[in-house]
């Protein structure tokens, strides 16, 4: 019953967001928003709380897909909401919302069409229709903010047909539980419990759901050099710390399977989702920050070390570690870091691999015809190497599991964290501060605009 609950709320909640934006893009004119910025922002937010509870929720179960659909679906409408927000508190003027809405629009319209590929691929209807509307919705919002003759009524017909599907599956589940199961429409029954068991019982949906955060992060930060948006801004604050903030959730889950390798990888990618929200929030107050040499440049070792070690789960994953190597090589490598293009190019790579691995993450999931990872291949070329024997996982190693027992993994990242943090604090050479501004940036008004907290990391750094 609590599953059914749950279910419900998620598709019920994704109609509701549905039904809102469609009543704001039917109405609104190019001149004045229907709902104002502030009051749509805030209601997409508690839609989307609602939305990514339901999401965890049925991930516990092993929902997997429906899962993946409901927290990517809650991280576009926790992004785009924060950035309604702070166009209607003034911190972005109107004109700016173009440039703080495609990216993460553009990432979210790949992201989706890929979940309900899948979707479809599995005989899931009903996750592929609101997965496929809610995309091409989000690409028609994207035409429609480029070009203002395109209007948003195309935007507001796929929300339309969304609400349609929420509307077949509410009626659906009334009808079921009024026939006590007797009667109830395709594509809206439960999962049995056979069913159930096919799918993986490891967080492969939380990996979808980090990788879809990936996803957003590199399609942020390749705009600019693709010349989509000008610049990164602050505008792109909110895309960037909602990739953090659903990645450092999805890292408990990740815990909770006893799965420290992905727990850990996610956990990096989280603070680099931090540091280039807080490196795009510096621009708010005219500063422009300096990237510190050691902590990309150790950043990049732990993630080449981490990649050796994924290449027990797959190859593949190993291989995609590397890349986050190379991007934090390219940070070191350029004082102004993600302002850079070279950070910028390889961000645009990873954009490409996320996309890939997005797809295979989550057609793995759920269907019994498995993509080839390379699963296994090192470890076999390891048995061939004398003196070297890779122990197996032992999910028993906390046994019985009591209290925090799921959790003692997570040392791994705190010795990680304290060896960033050691080389994070390292002295600089000249007026180039890490993460603050150069001194021919402070004699300007922005840095007294600058809060206090900024001004005490320049103090320090001297």
């Amino acid at each position: 019953m609590a599953h059914s609950l749950h279910e419900s709320v998620g598709i019920l909640g994704i109609s509701g967001g549905s039904l809102l934006l469609l009543v704001n893009n039917y109405a609104s004119s190019p001149v004045k928003e229907f709902i104002p910025h502030t009051a749509l922002g805030i209601l997409l937010l508690i839609i989307a709380v609602l939305l990514a509870y339901a999401g965890i929720c049925r991930s516990l179960s092993h929902a997997q897909l429906f899962s993946s659909v409901c927290l990517t679906v809650s991280a576009l409408w926790c992004g785009s909401g924060l950035v309604h927000i702070l166009v209607g508190q003034g911190v972005l003027q109107p004109s700016e919302l173009r440039a703080s809405l495609v990216p993460g629009l553009a990432a979210f319209t790949l992201a989706l069409l890929v979940i309900g590929g899948v979707a479809i691929a599995v005989k899931k209807a009903v996750l592929f229709l609101i997965a496929f509307c809610i995309s091409l919705a989000c690409a028609h919002q994207i035409a429609g903010l480029s070009a203002v003759g395109f209007g948003q009524s195309a935007t507001a017909a796929n929300y339309l047909l969304v609400c349609l599907v929420g509307l077949y599956f509410g009626f659906g589940r009334l009808l079921s539980i009024i026939t006590h199961g007797k009667v109830e429409p395709p594509g809206t029954g439960l999962k049995k419990k056979a069913e159930l068991e096919t799918e993986q019982n490891q967080c492969s949906d939380a990996v979808s759901v980090c990788l879809v955060m990936n996803l957003l992060s590199a399609s942020v930060l390749a705009c600019p050099l693709l010349g989509v948006v000008p610049r990164l801004s602050v505008g792109h604050v909110p895309w960037l710390w909602t990739a953090g903030v659903f990645q450092l959730g999805m890292c408990v889950l990740f815990y909770r399977a006893m799965d420290t390798l992905a727990a850990t990888f996610y956990s990096f990618t989280a603070i680099l989702r931090f540091a280039e929200g807080y490196s795009a929030l510096l621009s708010f107050y005219s500063i422009q920050p300096f990237s510190p040499v050691p902590f990309p440049a150790v950043f990049s070792v732990l993630f080449s070390i981490l990649a050796v070690f994924s290449c027990q789960k797959s190859l593949v994953e190993g291989l995609y570690q590397l890349f986050f190597a190379a991007y934090c090589i390219a940070i070191a490598a350029q004082p102004q870091g993600f302002f850079q293009g070279g950070t910028q190019g390889v961000q645009g790579a990873i954009f490409v691999l996320s996309a890939g691995m997005l797809l295979i993450t989550t057609f793995n999931m759920v269907s019994t015809t498995m993509i080839p990872t390379g699963q296994g291949c090192f470890k076999a070329l390891v048995a061939r190497i004398q003196g070297l024997t890779l122990r197996a996982h032992d999910k028993e190693l906390h046994a019985p599991h009591l209290g925090y027992s799921k959790y003692a993994d997570a040392e791994v990242l705190g010795h990680a964290c304290s060896v960033l943090a050691a080389f994070a604090v390292t002295a600089t050479v000249g007026d180039r501060k890490p993460s603050v501004c150069a001194g021919s940036a402070l004699g300007g008004g922005g840095w007294r605009r600058a809060p206090a907290a900024l001004r005490l990391s320049s103090f320090c750094a001297r």
